[in-house]
């Protein structure tokens, strides 16, 4: 996890795994849990995707708690929650 989580401070981006990868899977079950939305792909904005500020931080603290550090001000402001779990 330490590799993975330099990666995402050289790269910013959280995960680098291929689709369908246990990190992508995981990630991306973090955000679905703390969004209204039903998109599956999530492609949009954070707020768009029915984000709120408070989501946004338990997002950032789940993460972090996987040694994972993105500001909660990064993922309430995304316009595309997507690029944190794939590119």
């Amino acid at each position: 996890l330490q590799a993975e989580a330099q990666q995402i401070h050289d790269t910013g981006v959280i995960c680098n795994a291929i689709e369908g990868g246990a990190c992508y899977t995981e990630i991306l079950g973090i955000f679905r849990a703390r969004l209204s939305s039903s998109a599956t792909d999530l492609q949009g904005g954070f707020r768009e995707l029915g984000g709120d500020s408070l989501g946004a931080v338990e997002i950032s603290a789940e993460l972090h708690d996987r040694g994972i550090d993105i500001d909660p001000a990064e993922i309430f402001d995304s316009t595309n929650v997507a690029q944190f779990v794939d590119e």
